[in-house]
């Protein structure tokens, strides 16, 4: 369950509960004040954790600050691919400016000065092909979109998809699937 509060602050989330309770908080801005140092057993971070933010070094440190030791950081994020630049508008921005994009080496070195230790990485952008394109059959030029994006982005929701598959074939893009300690 998500709990935001309306002004997009994250809401503290309730003590005592048992242990392998779920919580989510939706922390837009990267800030994960609602939980205490020392305190998440896991965190998983999907698709734009760093893209999205300029100050991505705060964002991990902040991660770093609240996973327990021993605690994990699963993440799938959108990375700066060999080939550039990008084409936008993606769902995740509509122009440069907008996308802040880490190079995998940098994000590595990144989540390693802020005490994470790799436990997995791996490219997946070719299994998304090739789940996208089985998925939707043929070539992933006009796959369905996610209701989320048609609703943030409907002026550029059709482009913006179509550019993150052309990205994604052209290596503009890669998916990172990675967990760390």
């Amino acid at each position: 369950r998500t709990m935001p509060l309306p002004d997009g602050r994250p809401r503290r989330a309730r003590r005592g509960r048992p242990p392998g309770t779920l919580v989510t908080v939706a922390a837009e801005d990267g800030s994960l004040g609602c939980l205490s140092d020392n305190r998440a057993d896991g965190v998983i971070a999907e698709h734009s954790t760093l893209s999205r933010h300029l100050m991505a070094e705060d964002v991990t440190t902040e991660i770093a600050r609240v996973l327990r030791p021993g605690g994990r950081l699963a993440m799938q994020e959108v990375m700066r691919g060999p080939v550039e630049p990008a084409r936008y508008p993606t769902p995740w921005a509509i122009d440069p400016s907008d996308s802040f994009l880490q190079d995998p080496v940098d994000a590595r070195v990144l989540l390693a000065s802020a005490g994470f230790r790799e436990i997995t990485w791996l490219d997946a952008s070719d299994l998304i092909q090739s789940w996208a394109k089985a998925r939707i059959g043929g070539s992933p030029g006009a796959p369905p979109l996610p209701p989320m994006t048609a609703f943030i982005m409907p002026e550029q929701c059709d482009e913006a998809i179509k550019n993150m598959w052309r990205n994604t074939a052209e290596r503009r893009i890669v998916t990172i699937w990675a967990v760390f300690e």
